[in-house]
């Protein structure tokens, strides 16, 4: 009797033991606090709107892995979906979407995160939620050099212009503040704006300091310019980019958020400035 109740404690243990083995696992960082390991974070981008993220042929400068692609991503959306890895232990995976397909995709579980350079808006946060801030707003106008717009100092100074921005975002939205423009149809995206300015079919599109620099660095003869008397954000619109989190989730969303309050401001700078400057000057 000894001899069987021995083999089933011994059968009990291996049992215990062999579960604790299994399924996912936590392993504590430098400071003696858990994280969790082994858990894919899927993330939402165009790769196509440098420098915040692009799409290129191999893994240089850090790129990662497009799901379902032999192509890469990069950018600065890049290098934070990095820094979300790195903190967390968990691994991250680029899904290339459309940005109309962004939020629809983050809805129906096929993203865990939007971080497209993506400004919060009351339409934007009735569909998801939003992080803090990981980059903040600074628009410009991008043109041809010598262009009859080039000295502008406000958006009162555009009368007759032809501009245009990308479909469905807030830049498209406030063109309207441009007295006298002649808004032409928004185009899917910067790849699309830049050959139309370079073609004539506009005199100007709006966008943010970082893409601004990144056109006039990849394209010769474009230049921009900075309002002193600039766009107006629109009522319950942020000054900001954030990352999109599915509602509801709160542990991801105080996660994320927790790795964005570790980044100063210096170091997103610095990021930043590392993706101008290893942008393609094409996109692939």
């Amino acid at each position: 009797m000894k001899k069987i109740i021995k083999v089933l404690l011994l059968s009990f243990l291996s049992v215990i033991l062999a579960a604790c083995g299994n399924g996912s696992t936590t392993e504590e960082d430098g400071d003696g606090a858990e994280q969790a390991s082994g858990d894919t974070l899927y993330i939402g981008m165009e790769a196509a709107y440098p420098p915040y993220n692009w799409t290129q042929s191999d893994d240089s400068n850090g790129g990662l892995p497009i799901q379902n692609s032999s192509e890469f991503a990069n950018g600065y959306d890049v290098h934070i979906a990095q820094k979300i890895s790195e903190a967390t232990g968990q691994p991250v995976e680029i899904v290339k979407t459309s940005w109309d397909g962004l939020v629809p995709a983050l809805q129906s579980d096929k993203i865990d995160l939007i971080i497209a350079g993506m400004t919060p808006t009351n339409e934007r946060r009735e569909a998801i939620d939003f992080t803090d801030s990981y980059y903040d707003v600074q628009f410009t106008m991008v043109m041809k050099e010598g262009s009859p717009y080039e000295d502008s100092t406000g958006i009162s100074d555009f009368d007759g212009a032809r501009v245009s921005g990308q479909q469905g975002t807030l830049h498209y939205d406030i063109l309207s503040q441009l007295e006298g423009a002649d808004v032409q149809q928004a185009l899917k995206d910067f790849s699309s704006l830049r050959v139309a300015l370079e073609s004539d079919k506009i005199d100007a599109y709006v966008s943010e300091y970082p893409e601004a620099v990144s056109a006039t660095n990849a394209i010769d003869g474009l230049t921009f310019i900075e309002l002193e008397d600039s766009f107006t954000m629109p009522e319950g619109t942020e000054d900001y980019l954030a990352i999109g989190v599915k509602p509801g989730n709160e542990e991801l969303l105080n996660k994320v958020n927790n790795v964005l309050a570790g980044i100063s401001e210096e170091e997103r700078q610095e990021l930043m400035d590392e993706a101008i400057a290893n942008q393609p000057s094409e996109q692939e």
